[in-house]
């Protein structure tokens, strides 16, 4: 019987063994000596071009560090949100969203980021949402004030709501929007005030424990930014032509 054209080739030697080490890496700790690449080579039951090879892959999923010298060897990592922010400015650099493009996109996962986050457990520590709202409270802050406490109530939501999925995708989302667009949303003291009055809201209704309220106060910031938005329906991303910003942002997910 011949054998259909359309029928999967087996996996390659490679693709084998970038399974077997992804599984390793993260059957361990973030950090831990996985072995030298003779014992690695052996473990995986191939040679070292194609370990090489493996590793490079597992290298650009940031679960792999390589380290040369004495002390060198293969380490299992772990990839952070950086890592998904380089591969969706990419796809963003492409595509050319809108700002509107973006906000849509997240307006029910930050309802459900508050609700989660107003479900926690009597045992949650809420001290860094506490200390959040604090901050928010204040009535004399501006633009850059009230953003940088908005990023500490964010961090304390996604530790109370613990949900990574939703967290990974709020975090490349924050992080496009405050990195990519030209000019900022809050762009007048009376906005300012107002989303400020909004976030305290919601912060101090996750503190009370209650979910509907909680679910309103971010429904009701989600419609006033949209508002805001809408007005830029037609402002894309930073123009692919922006260079010293493209170079500044690679550097950054660098490391650098």
């Amino acid at each position: 019987m011949r054998t259909s054209k359309k029928q999967e080739a087996p996996p390659s030697a490679a693709r084998r063994a970038v399974h077997k080490l992804r599984e390793i890496v993260l059957a361990q700790s973030p950090g831990a000596y996985l072995g030298s690449e003779e014992e690695m080579a052996r473990m995986l039951g191939v040679g070292r071009a194609t370990l090489r090879q493996t590793a490079r892959l597992l290298e650009h999923e940031h679960l792999l560090l390589v380290k040369r010298g004495v002390r060198g060897g293969y380490y299992g990592n772990r990839p952070d949100s950086r890592a998904v922010m380089g591969a969706a400015a990419t796809y963003l650099r492409v595509h050319n969203p809108t700002f509107l493009d973006l906000f849509a996109a997240a307006r029910t996962l930050n309802i459900e980021l508050a609700r989660l986050a107003a479900n926690a457990p009597p045992e949650a520590d809420r001290r860094a949402l506490a200390q959040a709202a604090a901050a928010l409270a204040r009535t004399d802050m501006d633009a850059k004030a009230v953003q940088a406490a908005d990023l500490d109530l964010r961090e304390a939501l996604y530790r109370l709501a613990a949900n990574p999925f939703l967290e990974l995708i709020l975090r490349v989302h924050t992080e496009i929007c405050l990195k990519e667009f030209r000019t900022p949303v809050l762009d007048s003291d009376e906005r300012t005030e107002a989303y400020r009055k909004n976030r305290l809201a919601v912060a101090h209704a996750i503190l009370d424990g209650d979910e509907e309220f909680a679910a309103i106060h971010a429904r009701r910031g989600n419609e006033m930014v949209h508002r805001w938005v809408a007005a830029r329906e037609g402002q894309p991303l930073r123009h692919v032509a922006d260079q010293d910003y493209w170079r500044g942002a690679a550097r950054e997910l660098a490391g650098v």
